[in-house]
């Protein structure tokens, strides 16, 4: 785990220095500041082998803006997020490698699931209070790889539709059912031929 307010020995703010580590597979950063987003994405694009990226912010209402990275690393399969998105990162519906997406405290206002439904290989998704809409829905035919999907702390949410076709390989649907909205699960809407079997459990 990286702070990103950390000097090397020279006193170079360390978040500069991470886009040398060429080699490097998993980066974890906390405590991002605002004056530090855009040489954070700039490191972040030099690190071409990169396959696990965790980003914090200082605290639950600071904005983590990584909008100014347009070259993602290629290999990139896990990705967490925690800290509050003014806008649904725009690279991440190009990441057609990765497989785990984790947010936190991003309290997006619009649907996130739009920019997710297409990507090949995303097995596992998990919204803690990081959405701030009534209602989410599972589009025909989208996460088609989807196994894993977890909700918590999203108090406004009603409804989540399923559309046919949508999560056919749906394993876990987890629900922190003590910090969701008490209507959610009678807004569980099925609308296909039934979603599979799935393992419910309830995260806290």
């Amino acid at each position: 785990m990286v702070e990103a307010d950390q000097r090397s020995e020279g006193g170079v703010n360390i978040v500069k220095e991470l886009g040398r580590l060429t080699q490097l597979r998993t980066l974890a950063i906390r405590d991002l500041r605002r004056e530090d987003r855009v040489t954070l994405c700039s490191s972040i694009e030099k690190l071409n082998n990169l396959c696990r990226l965790g980003v914090m912010s200082t605290k639950e209402d600071e904005i983590l803006d990584l909008q100014s990275l347009s070259l993602v690393p290629r290999f990139l399969q896990q990705l967490y997020l925690k800290g509050r998105l003014e806008k649904f990162p725009h690279w991440i519906p190009s990441l057609y490698g990765f497989f785990s997406l984790i947010l936190g405290w991003s309290k997006l206002r619009d649907d996130p699931l739009q920019s997710l439904e297409e990507l090949p290989n995303l097995a596992m998704l998990v919204l803690d209070q990081a959405y701030e809409g009534e209602g989410l829905c599972f589009k025909a035919a989208g996460f088609q790889r989807l196994k894993d999907l977890r909700l918590s702390k999203l108090k406004v949410l009603r409804w989540v539709r399923v559309e046919k076709g949508a999560m056919p390989h749906l394993e876990t649907l987890g629900e922190r059912a003590k910090h969701c909205n008490d209507n959610l699960q009678a807004g569980l809407k099925d609308e296909g031929e039934g979603l599979p079997p799935v393992d419910l459990k309830h995260l806290g």
